[in-house]
């Protein structure tokens, strides 16, 4: 029922006009006599829906072309995209991981308190590059000694900036997603050849921000924080 709902949004102008051709050529059969008898008074009305509908497919035609072409360009590219994933993932592992964003890291990346403990599971997740770098910060010079790589209360700080520079990284590549999910719920960009390219891609991202996202919802108190995002997974679903 689901998938009828939703194919009857999406196409509603469409069937609009057939249904309306349809029901047009079914009163013409059906009184077949009476415009046989006077067909020099028919002709011209039903040339000119005839041409009408033949120029509507024509440009449905056009505008599907248009739509399947703007799956592929209106996303950016892997390549325009790289830099940001990875600065990304050196502060969350935000692809290398299966597993959702945890509690503690939900909370830092929104700026709410965190207990030793959970400072303790942050740093273990962060990259090496990023743990040198906190090590530079507060003086220290890594010479190989996996000793100096242990957790500190003084390079809290330091991780707190990270994951502030991480969560408007975060926002940045998810709004992207969300703003080419809006163009497919708008029909902008055909939705079968968006699920073909990213339907998996989508909704591991999205699995993995869900506690991320909620939280946001339940702060700002705006259940469409990322609904575009949302609509189009439950649409590819059914």
């Amino acid at each position: 029922m689901k998938k009828i709902y939703y194919y009857v949004k999406d196409h509603f102008i469409e069937i609009l006009v057939l249904s309306f051709f349809l029901v047009s050529m079914g009163l013409i059969l059906y009184h077949y006599e009476a415009v046989v008898k006077d067909f020099k008074s028919y002709a011209m009305p039903i040339v000119v829906m005839i041409g009408f509908f033949l120029t509507w497919l024509q440009f449905m035609f056009h505008k599907s072309n248009k739509k399947k072409e703007a799956t592929l360009t209106y996303f950016p590219r892997p390549m325009e995209l790289e830099k940001i994933e990875h600065e990304i993932d050196e502060v969350i592992n935000f692809w290398s991981r299966e597993e959702p964003l945890d509690n503690y890291e939900v909370k830092l990346l929104l700026s709410l308190p965190l207990e030793e403990a959970e400072y303790i599971l942050v740093w273990d997740k962060l990259s090496f590059s990023i743990k040198r770098s906190i090590l530079k910060e507060c003086g220290i010079e890594y010479k190989g000694d996996d000793d100096v790589l242990k957790y500190d209360t003084k390079y809290n700080k330091f991780i707190n900036e990270y994951y502030v520079k991480t969560r408007r990284k975060l926002n940045l590549y998810l709004n992207q997603i969300e703003g080419y999910c809006l163009s497919i719920n708008n029909g902008s960009i055909d939705s079968k050849s968006a699920k073909l390219n990213y339907a998996h891609k989508f909704e591991r991202h999205f699995n993995k921000a869900k506690p991320y996202i909620d939280k946001m919802r339940q702060i700002k108190n705006e259940k469409d924080f990322f609904i575009q995002y949302e609509t189009v997974l439950k649409k590819w679903e059914v």
